[in-house]
């Protein structure tokens, strides 16, 4: 089974600007024809993961589903977000899905944080094997 990656990308930048009401937020700002949240959606089209879950709020919709297109992703689910309520909040709402099978695997990925590959793609697909399997054994042990 591949592994289902969610995107969180409800944040609005409001510790990067603090003081001024009107500003992008940082996953959609265009840094020379390539954004944060376009680089997240770059990650997550490796062989090793299913179509992609974007958790994000109605304001943000729009802007989504044009990284979406522009990434060529044509299968994935959206969860808008009701409220604005941080991170756990929108981990649960995501993991609660009702098509989304109790096995499986799950991994959260921020829209906002840029990660750069060192080695190239095979070392980032061996390394995340290596945390996929090392999560499924440290699940194992707990529920043993």
């Amino acid at each position: 089974m591949k592994i289902r990656p969610v995107i969180l990308c409800g944040g609005a930048g409001t510790r990067l600007w603090p003081k001024q009401t009107k500003h992008q937020a940082k996953q959609f700002i265009n840094f020379g024809n390539w954004t944060l949240l376009g680089k997240t959606l770059e990650r997550v089209k490796a062989s090793i993961f299913d179509a992609p879950i974007i958790s994000t709020n109605s304001k943000y919709l729009k802007q989504v589903k044009q990284h979406l297109k522009k990434q060529k992703i044509r299968k994935f689910k959206i969860v808008l977000e009701p409220a604005k309520r941080n991170t756990a909040p929108a981990i649960l709402s995501t993991a609660l899905i009702k098509d989304i099978p109790n096995e499986q695997p799950l991994m959260f990925f921020t829209a906002d944080h840029l990660i750069e590959i060192c080695k190239g793609r095979q070392s980032m697909r061996i390394s995340l094997k290596t945390l996929f399997h090392c999560l499924c054994h440290r699940l194992n042990e707990s529920f043993s």
